[in-house]
């Protein structure tokens, strides 16, 4: 080993930790990642990926980071890993051509995975987005299955178009993280083929990009490289890990991150070119899996079209029942949690009368709700209305006490209205005998 070997495995270190942050502009906003985690897991999936066929390394990757962070669903683990493959793949694609346009000689292969998997993922996306055809046949796979694999199912190929519709990694910062990233991979590969002279750059490539699935160190035993070689490919791969470790253990004692303020914190905040994050409309359960069920089913219910065009400055809670033409939902915004009424254009006239008459009702004295922000949108409409801690759903707590007590909530709601109406008649009355004088 000399210079070049050491030099190699710091720019290889670099590489990783720039995926890991780049990584977290494929994640939703305000989760509880470390970015020394997601360089743990990155690193240790990569590991894997030498040694396991078919890239399994990836599935464990997003097991880790689903199950080492509360909120960030396997789905969106995975979708995420997957935006990266196929970024990485265009990338490779392009620089293996120009390479090979600009140096005939090396001949740098081409793995079929990488030009099948963007391909495979835009498919996909276009399909889940435009054919409810496929929507259905997916729909109908995931029912043969239980209600919690159907959901992850659904949850999957419905993330997988949010992605991709969100475009996240067209950003400027995923696009200069990027290109850092292989610029510290390929010049590490360079330092590599310093180091270990006797190695072409096709195997050298080869080595760290298998042409197949089946793992770079089962192909590397297979092709007869030599034990030094291997062996240096692996302490490629395990100094990410090792470092993630080392910098956690120091972090937990207190004096790293005090003295050096967070390396990979500043590493990550210095090249913040964009808001991070994937939105999400949904944060109650019970509401996503509704929505769901709507839209794979390709229902044209209200709930599925909100889903797909409504909510993008803020998370459903949760959705009401009732009767109306409408939908009443809890909303969640930065200021707090407030009540929205959301109907089609079709009702738009009738959801306006009905804001109306909250507003004035509210200014005459009457017990009603605040409505405010009376919203129409290009496909639909809304107002809102204040959260009020305790309130309890109408339609759901009248029927589930019994009759006698909704007979007498509803005959309380009657006599406040009727001394409301009794009131106004009055003054009406008062104002007629003064204009008749």
């Amino acid at each position: 080993m000399n210079n070049w070997f050491f030099i190699g495995m710091a720019l290889f270190l670099l590489g990783q930790i720039t995926r890991a942050v780049r990584w977290q502009i494929l994640l939703p906003e305000n989760t509880q990642h470390k970015k020394r985690h997601l360089l743990l897991y990155a690193s240790i999936g990569s590991l894997l990926n030498t040694v396991l066929p078919l890239r399994m390394g990836d599935l464990v990757r997003a097991s880790l980071l689903s199950k080492g962070v509360s909120d960030v669903r396997f789905s969106t683990s995975l979708t995420s890993i997957l935006i990266e493959r196929m970024t990485d793949g265009i990338f490779i694609v392009i620089t293996i051509i120009l390479i090979n346009f600009l140096y005939p000689e090396i001949g740098l292969p081409i793995a079929l995975w990488m030009l099948l998997i963007p391909g495979l993922i835009v498919g996909t996306w276009a399909l889940v987005s435009y054919s409810n055809i496929f929507k259905k046949l997916i729909f109908v796979f995931s029912s043969f299955w239980n209600a919690v694999i159907q959901i992850s199912i659904l949850d999957f190929f419905w993330t997988l178009s949010l992605q991709i519709k969100h475009k996240r990694f067209l950003s400027l910062h995923y696009l200069i993280l990027s290109v850092l990233m292989w610029g510290c991979y390929f010049w590490s590969y360079a330092c590599f083929a310093f180091t270990f002279p006797q190695l072409l750059p096709v195997e050298i490539f080869k080595l760290f990009h298998s042409e197949n699935l089946e793992g770079s160190i089962t192909t590397a035993f297979e092709a007869g490289l030599s034990p030094e070689i291997i062996l240096g490919f692996t302490l490629f791969l395990l100094t990410p890990i090792l470092f993630a470790l080392l910098y956690s253990a120091l972090t937990k004692l207190g004096s790293s991150e005090q003295n050096s303020k967070g390396f990979l914190r500043s590493f990550s905040y210095n090249l913040s070119l964009s808001p991070l994050g994937l939105p999400s409309s949904f944060s109650g359960k019970g509401a996503y899996s509704n929505f769901l069920h709507s839209h794979f089913a390709s229902s044209v219910d209200l709930l599925s079209k909100l889903g797909n065009q409504g909510f993008e400055d803020c998370k459903i809670s949760r959705v009401f029942q009732g009767g109306s033409g409408a939908i009443t939902a809890v909303i969640e915004k930065s200021e707090g949690l407030s009540i929205r009424k959301v109907s089609n254009l079709s009702e738009a006239l009738k959801l306006e009368e009905q804001y109306l008459w909250l507003q004035a009702a509210s200014k005459n004295g009457l017990p009603a709700a605040k409505a405010f922000g009376f919203v129409r949108g290009p496909n639909f409409c809304f107002y809102e209305m204040p959260y009020i801690l305790g309130s309890l759903d109408m339609y759901e707590w009248i029927h589930a006490v019994s009759l006698e007590s909704s007979c007498k909530a509803l005959q309380n709601l009657i006599e406040v209205i009727s001394q409301h109406h009794e009131r106004n008649s009055k003054k009406l009355l008062d104002l007629n005998a003064l204009d008749h004088y």
